[in-house]
């Protein structure tokens, strides 16, 4: 049985639109991909600058507070003195607390996220008992839970989004396959 040449300029055009719409369909995912990675980038600059500030204005607010006595005066003057830096360290806090979430935290104890709140909530907790030894070295217990976080969330924006992954993967199998069936075809075609 004799196929007319126009039955194979159908089902090529149409397996030529098949592609093209598979590829546009891969860079639209790529592009919105693409864009998450460049807001988790954002989101992890921005908790990386807050655990900075938050650290470093803790540990001045402490810094002044350790050097003042407690008479009435000395306290009127540290409240002045040490204001901007209590702004600063509260305001840190509570943006670094608004990026994570404590419900993720609270069901994995052990998660990198759950260590840095714990470390934010210590310090936190010893300042306001004026334990201020402890609240400063606070602070690095802080840039030691925050490390691992960071770099776990790097590692995601460096290897894409989990459906990324699987869309690109699903894509490259496709593709070869495609290769594979391309080659198999041109042979059954010398064949026969």
């Amino acid at each position: 049985m004799d196929i007319p040449a126009s039955v194979y300029i159908a089902i090529g055009a149409v397996l030529a639109a098949l592609v093209a719409g598979f590829f546009s369909f891969l860079n639209l995912i790529s592009s919105k991909e693409n864009k998450v990675s460049e807001f988790r980038q954002s989101w992890i600059d921005g908790i990386r600058e807050e655990v900075a500030d938050f650290t470093a204005a803790l540990q001045e607010v402490t810094r002044i507070r350790g050097h003042s006595n407690d008479n009435e005066e000395a306290m009127a003057e540290y409240h002045k003195v040490s204001a901007p830096g209590y702004f600063k360290a509260t305001k840190a806090l509570t943006k670094i607390q608004l990026r994570l979430n404590p419900v993720h935290a609270k069901e994995s104890p052990e998660s990198h996220e759950a260590k840095l709140l714990n470390a934010l909530n210590s310090a936190r907790k010893h300042f306001n008992n004026e334990d201020y030894a402890n609240a400063i070295a606070s602070g690095e217990d802080i840039r030691s839970a925050a490390a691992p976080f960071l770099k776990d969330e790097w590692e995601r924006v460096k290897n894409g989004e989990e459906r990324y992954q699987a869309i690109r993967d699903n894509a490259l199998r496709t593709i070869k396959g495609g290769i594979a069936l391309v080659i198999i075809l041109s042979f059954v075609s010398l064949l026969t």
